[in-house]
């Protein structure tokens, strides 16, 4: 019986993981050698299924193999899915789950059989006992050589892994003795040290997959550390080589992991998002917009999501909630995720790659009453790698983290809500960037800016930085053209802000040499 573990991007066509098919060139090397007849988990959409190969077909001059789903969704995390006892544990395994690589199909070394009616059904893997854990040994003297756990011990001070025949030799062969290295700035690598080093006075000590992954072990400990880039800094680095078309890349742009835009109307604030989301998945600077553009609708939908807040936004439509179903003709409840539960559980799965929500208009919403427990658990230490990582029950009984590689980006127009008045739990845990007018901008025209920078002026005087007015209401095609844009958008926006004030909406015109209409109302200016 073969077994492969497959993975179906739901960017490209969703409709593969729903339907089950996959498609390419028969005998090309992404099939990796399953063929009719073979089983496989299906990474993708956020969950594990379990599949058989049934037959191929033709289909637009390329073939398809087609599979029967045996199991839509396991309930399996890709961590947990690492740990199961019965693989082999590879390279491929461990790192391929949750990376990109030049084929879709891996084929499993299965170490202990199971029925079919076992491996495609849930509840098998409630089981604790089919999981590795990875044990901390104070000598070799210690280490139980027939455990299909992986043992760590000390010899002379260094740490050591004991070669168990379920761990390939070259696996065995690149473990490195990385303690050393804590505290030089990788935040990743500096959770596994921390918790290694300071697990060496309570030995034996055991690590499940929810506190130290397998996956989390090797990128610490079977990789190359690479030292600072240059002084005062130190980033995280891909340390493996397993796609012959990928290369390690550095990190060359640094964001928080939570971060809000605020400012004026029209100063660029959700513009920005689509910069920062993209180089934050890219992990790249990018200067071009249009590529940014294109980075993000490619990932919108999976590794990015869109998401605007309003009065009636709810916990249930951000996390999870039940809703109701009458199609059996009766009533019951169905559990449904939510937008940040969806991607957290995708983020989850997919570790090594960055995954971003944007949260537009943050604070039009009742912050408590959408975040609920979530205020606490999206602090970096909070987080799934964090230094005290921290797991909380949803009303359904789901165990919920937040992933540390979810990037969240809210944005906050401060004439909507003054920032002062923001819950304050929410400001304690965010990054604030200001985003105000500008009046230079490299590569932009901007019309009649003297009338911006005047207008702008009376109205901090007035009423205070926060109730300017932004720059885009000043450029781009449809702003050309001065009456239009004065009298439909701007003006329009100096009444909201003045309620209605006809006096005191004059007098700022005039102080920007602007012309009225005499005895026209609405205020309009003369052509």
């Amino acid at each position: 019986m073969n077994i492969f573990f497959g993975k179906i991007s739901t960017t490209f066509n969703i409709e593969q993981l729903e339907k089950g098919y996959y498609r390419t060139t028969k005998g090309k090397a992404w099939f990796g050698g399953i063929d009719v007849g073979d089983y496989a988990y299906i990474i993708g959409g956020g969950k594990i299924q379990f599949w058989k190969a049934i037959h191929w077909v033709k289909e637009n001059g390329a073939d398809r193999l087609n599979f029967e789903i045996l199991s839509s969704n396991l309930n399996l995390v890709g961590k947990q899915f690492i740990a199961l006892r019965f693989f082999k544990i590879t390279k491929a395994l461990t790192v391929m789950t949750s990376r990109s690589a030049k084929q879709a199909f891996f084929k499993l070394d299965i170490l202990e059989e199971h029925s079919i009616e076992d491996l495609q059904n849930p509840e098998f893997y409630t089981d604790k006992n089919l999981y590795r854990k990875i044990v901390l040994n104070s000598s070799l003297q210690e280490v139980k050589d027939n455990s299909r756990d992986i043992q760590l011990y000390f010899e002379n001070d260094a740490l050591k892994l004991y070669h168990h025949d379920f761990i390939r030799d070259v696996e065995y062969q690149s473990f490195k003795d990385n303690l050393k290295y804590e505290n030089r700035g990788c935040s990743q690598k500096d959770t596994v040290l921390r918790m290694v080093n300071e697990s060496k006075d309570f030995i034996p000590r055991e690590f499940t997959y929810m506190d130290l992954s397998i996956r989390q072990l090797y990128d610490t400990f079977f990789c190359e550390y690479k030292e600072k880039l240059k002084e005062g800094d130190t980033k995280d680095v891909s340390l493996d080589d397993l796609d012959e078309n990928s290369t390690n890349r550095l990190d060359s742009v640094i964001y928080p992991l939570n971060q809000i835009l605020y400012g004026p109307p029209g100063t660029g604030k959700t513009y920005n998002t689509v910069l920062k989301a993209a180089e934050i998945i890219e992990k790249r600077e990018i200067s071009d917009y249009a590529s940014a553009q294109e980075v993000f609708n490619d990932n919108l939908g999976n590794k990015i999501e869109f998401v605007t807040f309003h009065q009636n936004y709810s916990y249930e439509d951000f996390i999870q909630g039940l809703r109701p179903d009458t199609n059996c003709g009766s009533l019951s409840f169905n559990k449904k995720d939510g937008v940040f539960k969806k991607i957290s559980d995708r983020a989850l799965e997919d570790e090594d790659s960055n995954y971003v929500i944007i949260i537009d208009e943050i604070n039009r919403a009742n912050i408590s009453r959408v975040f609920g427990e979530l205020i606490t658990l999206i602090e970096p230490d909070k987080r799934s790698n964090g230094s005290i990582p921290m797991t909380c029950t949803l009303p359904s009984g789901d165990c919920f983290t937040v992933p540390s590689n979810l990037y969240i980006i809210g944005t906050m127009n401060t004439a909507d809500k003054s920032i002062a008045l923001l819950d304050v739990a929410l400001r304690r845990r965010f990054c604030f960037v200001p985003m105000y007018p500008k009046y230079n901008i490299p590569g932009i025209d901007l019309y009649d800016k003297d009338v911006l920078e005047k207008i702008n002026a009376e109205i901090i005087l007035r009423k205070g930085y926060d109730f300017q007015i932004g720059h885009a209401y000043f450029m781009g095609d449809d702003n050309k053209d001065c009456e239009n844009r004065m009298n439909n958008k701007v003006i329009p926006l100096l009444l909201e802000y003045f309620m209605n004030d006809e006096k005191e909406v004059k007098d700022i015109l005039r102080k920007a040499n602007i012309e009225l209409v005499e005895s026209s109302w609405p205020l309009r200016i003369k052509n």
